[in-house]
């Protein structure tokens, strides 16, 4: 399922990332403190791994998001939220960034260490 990114770069996107935080009490920005800091080498293998850490990194470490497990529709309103606070990326490189989470880092998904 193709998500359309360009419309959650408003404020929609931001109304929602406020919502949904104050809903679930979590926070994009921090990885749970009781797990190891993750390192871009923890990232599971996979097509569009290196896509992933370049895209993601342009703002902060892969600790940020590689702890975390989302389905594909709330990765992509993670994605959503990055793009609102100035992340940048052409649109083919965000549906594969958001394919390789969905894949990798999805509900679900047991995080395996890369190489």
């Amino acid at each position: 399922m193709r998500f359309l990114f360009v419309g959650l770069a408003g404020a929609t996107a931001l109304t929602f990332a406020v919502g949904a935080a104050a809903m679930t009490g979590q926070d994009d920005r921090a990885a749970p403190p009781s797990s190891p800091a993750p390192t871009a080498s923890s990232l599971p293998e996979g097509e569009g791994r290196a896509l992933t850490q370049q895209v993601c990194g342009q703002c902060h470490s892969v600790g940020i998001f590689a702890s975390q497990r989302h389905t594909q529709d709330e990765w992509n309103e993670v994605i959503g939220r990055m793009m609102a606070k100035g992340m940048t990326a052409a649109e083919d490189d965000l549906y594969d960034v958001s394919d390789y989470l969905a894949a990798n880092l999805g509900k679900g998904e047991a995080a395996s260490t890369g190489g």
